[in-house]
């Protein structure tokens, strides 16, 4: 079967109007362009319904679908999965942002190792202490 792109980015979204447009400037700017992003208001009852139109209107690969009601963040999530054509699937928090090669290095990697899945590294960042620091222990 083939698909009509290769990614399908979810973003659920609920009452982040000060941060959805970074989320979304940054997947809008990726390197590797053959995405999808599907955004899903899950009744919102701030400006963050009226900001993804905005983008829907200026990038095609944004979709925007509205939840009748809010139902958190599994029904989000499953609500725009009912709505995703992509060979893979990834799931982005709408206060989170990506670097411009992090879904080509992905895609690259999952098909050069013929993965089902690929988990990548993030950072935190806090905008009351922008300095401060985080550290992660992983296993190896």
């Amino acid at each position: 079967m083939t698909h009509p792109v290769k990614i399908s980015v979810i973003v659920p979204v609920y009452n982040v109007a000060s941060y959805v447009s970074a989320c979304l400037q940054s997947l809008c700017s990726q390197s590797f362009t053959d995405l999808e992003i599907i955004c899903v208001d899950d009744a919102s009852t701030d400006a963050s319904l009226s900001i993804l139109e905005e983008w829907k209107e200026r990038d095609p690969r944004v979709k925007v679908v509205s939840a009748p009601s809010n139902g958190g963040l599994s029904r989000t999530r499953n609500l725009a999965m009912k709505h995703a054509e992509g060979e893979f699937l990834l799931l982005v928090d709408s206060d989170d942002w990506m670097e411009p090669d992090a879904l080509r290095e992905m895609y690259e990697t999952a098909c050069a190792c013929s993965a089902d899945w690929v988990v990548c590294g993030y950072r935190y960042f806090y905008e009351d202490e922008p300095r401060r620091k985080i550290s992660i222990c992983q296993k190896t």
